[in-house]
């Protein structure tokens, strides 16, 4: 997507409404890149309210920002795709998932056995089983059990 200002504009004037409707000091910056695409950053005083359990709190409010922008650009060519984050948190969990998968892959290599990943949220998964998919290919991922326990199987 080229960079379309009014677009910018729109999804922090959103955000920033949402949030201090919702009581929150809130300040929103915005980053576009190659491959994260368009990520807004949010700051607020009590992060971890905003994000709440495994991010689940940051996941609703990202899907509620998002049909609030695409209904307002519903004749824009396309649909407009971003991401948001609270004070770095998702680019800090994705770090920190990314270690999970490089230890558990050096456990399977070492046992041939199948390691099981903790619980994780959907969207946890869905980085997770992307991330092992394009670095690890010899690797095959499942995900197993019930929500909110469920968690990714990884086998040789």
């Amino acid at each position: 997507m080229d960079t379309d200002y009014k677009v910018i504009e729109y999804i922090q004037e959103v955000i920033t409404k949402l949030l201090t409707l919702a009581g929150f000091k809130v300040r929103v910056e915005y980053e576009h890149s190659l491959v994260k695409g368009l990520l807004f950053n949010i700051s607020v005083d009590t992060p971890k309210l905003l994000i709440g359990k495994q991010g689940a709190n940051l996941q609703a409010l990202q899907t509620i920002i998002f049909a609030i922008v695409n209904r307002h650009f519903k004749d824009h060519p396309e649909q407009i795709n971003f991401s948001i984050d609270v004070d770095g948190y998702r680019t800090q969990r994705e770090y920190q998932l990314k270690q999970l998968v490089k230890d558990s892959v050096s456990k399977l290599k070492y046992s041939q056995t199948p390691v099981r990943l903790p619980s994780l949220s959907r969207y946890e998964r869905k980085f997770v089983h992307s991330y092992i998919s394009e670095q690890f290919p010899h690797i095959t991922t499942v995900s197993e059990g019930e929500e909110p326990n469920r968690s990714i199987v990884m086998k040789i």
